[in-house]
């Protein structure tokens, strides 16, 4: 095979690779913050997000929701407060 040959034959497959690739997908969950705390829970294999804000207005905009990453999709955890 010369060498244009193999160049050619490179690129085809890395398109055909490129295209077999799922394009990112829009994933629902907790919106952007700042300020939130996180956590990775060993035994369940799934990382926590707690809290936060939206903006710069403590605490009128503090939030106090829980969430779970799973690796696959964002889960809303239901939380006993005051």
């Amino acid at each position: 095979m010369t060498s244009s040959r193999l160049v050619v034959a490179a690129l085809v497959g890395w398109l055909l690779v490129g295209a077999l690739v799922a394009a990112p997908q829009f994933v629902q969950g907790p919106g952007e913050r700042y300020a939130h705390s996180m956590a990775y829970d060993s035994q369940r294999d799934v990382v926590v997000l707690f809290g936060g804000n939206r903006t710069h207005q403590w605490p009128q905009a503090a939030l106090a929701d829980t969430w779970e990453w799973d690796g696959l999709q964002w889960t809303q955890v239901s939380t006993n407060g005051p």
